[in-house]
């Protein structure tokens, strides 16, 4: 993490969907926190709110064709609905996390190569009327353990320096319970008081313990992750 610039931090934040979809009410607080959180650690922050699916792969194309050489490394974070076929929804339709990952894959973005490729997603199933009347499926969890499932679609490819941070959550609970944390508001909070000796994993790790002694008396799942960096990341 030394060079000249931290690097480009992309938000793609969904609160209204053209699909029959409820609208993700006082969601706003969650991106504001994690725009906060990416400035903190000196990264460009843009946040995108409610795109297509196809606004969304331009800008992703855009970003992966851009010089990245003085750069350390790129984060790209979505805070969307939990698709009923699919990991994530734009504004118009569901999609894969591939999507957000293979403009970033090797020679596709040469400058990227073998830095650090950071992808946070917070899904939310939607009211609690929407989960009525269907049995378990991909991404349902079993004593508050999220099923990893959906990260495990996608093969990461070897030495690919790629994290992705997952954090699903039932929006019933945020919405009559607004005070109390979500995941990014813990991963905020674990940030700002961060101790710099502490790498990324272990920083996460700490998201995951303190949201779980929240998170599991509401009956929430606890934030996961699975890496591919090939070194120890700092935030000095």
């Amino acid at each position: 993490m030394n060079h000249k610039w931290r690097g480009e931090a992309h938000i793609f934040y969904h609160k209204t969907f053209e699909m029959k979809r409820s609208p993700r009410n006082g969601t706003e607080d969650d991106r504001d926190k994690l725009v906060l959180t990416f400035q903190n650690l000196d990264f460009n922050v843009k946040c995108h709110n409610d795109l297509s699916l196809s606004e969304i792969e331009g800008i992703l194309r855009d970003v992966a064709a851009r010089d990245h050489t003085d750069c350390d490394c790129l984060v790209v974070a979505v805070l969307t609905h939990c698709g009923l076929d699919k990991l994530l929804v734009a504004r118009d339709e569901e999609y894969d996390i591939s999507t957000l990952l293979n403009p970033f894959i090797g020679s596709r973005c040469r400058g990227l190569a073998t830095k650090p490729k950071l992808f946070f997603i917070q899904t939310c199933k939607g009211e609690y009327g929407d989960l009525q009347g269907r049995g378990p499926r991909r991404g349902d969890s079993i004593d508050g353990v999220p099923d990893l499932a959906p990260l495990k679609t996608y093969q990461v490819p070897s030495h690919a320096d790629i994290l992705i941070w997952y954090a699903p959550f039932d929006e019933q609970y945020d919405r009559t319970r607004y005070k109390e944390p979500s995941c990014v508001r813990c991963l905020h909070s674990v940030f700002a008081k961060r101790d710099t000796s502490l790498h990324l994993v272990s920083l996460l790790t700490d998201v995951t313990r303190q949201f779980g002694e929240l998170g599991y008396r509401r009956g929430e799942r606890v934030p996961c992750f699975t890496t591919s960096l090939t070194r120890l990341l700092y935030f000095p």
